[in-house]
């Protein structure tokens, strides 16, 4: 249980964040830009949390306004090398990198969407820049807004590498004369691939797409290479038996909900639990999920019995009308001027 856990969480591990190679986009915002939400938290906060994260990687941070933070990100000698190479020359100075964060205060919640650049000034002083609008770049973004506190927008999918939906533990399996390794599922979750093909507890799998797996993580490998919407061919053995199953290869269920900050457990990525709600249905269910995959116990309910007695008291209460409001304040207001008089007196020696 522990490892699909720290599957989700690992989805938005989204490497470090420094412009690199292009690859998918690991989750698809419904404005396909890198950006995501700061659950209920108001933009100043959203900009402190951003400078402050800057700050925990190094990054200097060379403007912030109430509504944007801009960030100097650090070259390597190569990447500085190459990134003059492509926008500068041997008399231009030497590259930088920046990321953008920009913040809009969407009702409860903030809106935050970066844009990363390079920039170098030639000899004549003008300035060459370069937006990097890469799917890596992308990715490291997500991964460096998540770190600071941001959730996934409502509507955003994963629609890059398949996603089986199973936690499992290692097994071997026998091909004839030879022992295999295999992928023993110890659970299957809902609204996942897994689920809909109908694998059980039990079933150990020995190859994705006939194709035979030696550790791990090369069963990660091959499921890496399985893309959404294709065909997916799984070998399974059960009860001591080869089974076929197939089925269209299916990515992360869609992010469905934004979390309260004070809903998400100590310590555990927001993303992480907004996959946890969308593959379980509602909230409730996926924190009980958590809590029993972590071996927490479940938060102590108010007793029944008391909470039935304060709740029949207030019910039997007669309304206060508007005269015994007026008698009310005027006790409270009586109580505090005595008070005050007593606080005078001691004062004053006892004296007025």
């Amino acid at each position: 249980m522990k490892n699909w856990i720290a599957a989700i969480a690992a989805a938005v591990a989204l490497c470090a964040a420094q412009p690199t190679a292009a690859r998918e986009k690991e989750a698809v915002t419904p404005s396909g830009r890198a950006e995501m939400v700061f659950a209920y938290t108001l933009v100043g906060d959203a900009v402190t949390a951003i400078g402050s994260k800057c700050m925990d990687r190094g990054w200097m941070i060379t403007q912030q306004t109430n509504n944007q933070v801009v960030c100097e990100i650090p070259l390597g000698m190569w990447q500085s090398a190459l990134t003059q190479m492509m926008i500068g020359n041997s008399y231009s100075s030497p590259p930088k990198s920046f990321v953008r964060v920009s913040f809009a205060q969407t009702g409860d919640h903030t809106r935050a969407q970066t844009q990363v650049w390079a920039e170098t000034q030639m000899a004549f002083g003008q300035m060459q820049h370069h937006q990097y609008q890469d799917d890596g770049t992308y990715n490291n973004m997500l991964g460096f807004l998540a770190e600071a506190g941001a959730q996934l927008p409502v509507g955003t999918t994963f629609n890059s590498t398949a996603y089986l939906g199973v936690d499992g533990e290692n097994a071997t399996w026998q091909d004839g004369r030879r022992n295999r390794y295999g992928r023993q599922v110890t659970e299957v979750l809902p609204n996942t691939f897994g689920e809909s093909v109908g694998l059980r507890i039990g079933d150990i799998i020995g190859k994705v797409n006939n194709r035979t797996m030696n550790d791990e993580a090369g069963f990660g490998t091959l499921l890496g290479r399985q893309r959404v919407g294709a065909n997916m061919t799984l070998t399974v053995i059960r009860e001591g038996q080869p089974v076929t199953i197939a089925g269209v290869a299916r990515g992360r269920p869609t992010i469905t909900a934004l979390l309260r900050p004070s809903d998400i457990p100590a310590g555990e990525n927001g993303v992480a639990m907004q996959m946890m709600v969308a593959m379980y249905g509602d909230q409730n269910t996926a924190l009980t999920e958590y809590r029993r995959a972590k071996g927490l116990p479940e938060p102590v309910q108010p007793d029944s019995e008391v909470t039935a007695v304060a709740s029949a008291e207030a019910t039997a209460r007669p309304p206060e009308t508007e005269l015994d409001r007026i008698r009310r304040e005027a006790a409270e207001a009586q109580a505090r001027l005595a008070e005050a008089e007593a606080k005078a007196a001691a004062a004053s020696g006892g004296t007025f």
